[in-house]
């Protein structure tokens, strides 16, 4: 079965970096992170703010201070007199929408306007406890295995379901 099938296994570089990306989410559902948010609140009922958030993470992309953006911007008035800064947290611990975000991050990032109840929040990923994994060079004939291993099982139980659909077997007492 093994000789059968091993031609048609082939580990490719984005099979790598993809198994490669799935270990760093996990490791990083660990790893506890600092993070900045500006949070757009409308100020009256019924008043719209997501143009405005469009418009602050649009400056965002231009290069513009966070921090800066997060004092003029932000209605979260005890993190935008500190830059938007909203401390240090566990994963798990802020909505869920923000965390799974701040999740594929990397430091210095920020996310498009995330919709959190009637407000608007762009959130930065401040820093992250450093990981001990290694990178993906040094994970890479580990990683090969373990991909190789998995593409093989999958191909092994393909295999063998097209044999079940092609055979008849009447068992008769």
């Amino acid at each position: 079965m093994n000789l059968r099938l091993q031609g048609r296994v082939q580990v490719r570089d984005e099979d790598l970096r993809r198994a490669y990306h799935e270990i760093v989410l996990q490791e990083r559902k660990k790893q506890e992170f600092t993070a900045a948010w500006i949070l757009i609140r409308p100020r009256t009922p019924g008043e719209s703010v997501q143009d405005l958030a469009n418009d602050v993470e649009l400056q965002l992309r231009q290069g513009r201070n966070f921090g800066e953006l997060a004092q003029r911007f932000s209605t979260d008035r005890k993190t935008a007199v500190k830059g938007g800064l909203l401390g240090k947290f566990a994963p798990g611990k802020l909505p869920t929408a923000i965390d799974r975000a701040l999740l594929s991050l990397e430091p210095g990032e920020h996310t498009v306007p995330i919709h959190v109840g009637d407000a608007y929040a762009i959130v930065q990923l401040v820093s992250r406890t450093p990981t001990e994994l290694p990178t993906l060079e040094e994970a890479r004939a580990e990683l090969t295995e373990r991909v190789y291993s998995d593409k093989m099982s999958q191909a092994r139980r393909r295999w063998l379901d097209g044999l079940r659909k092609q055979m008849h077997v009447e068992i008769r007492l």
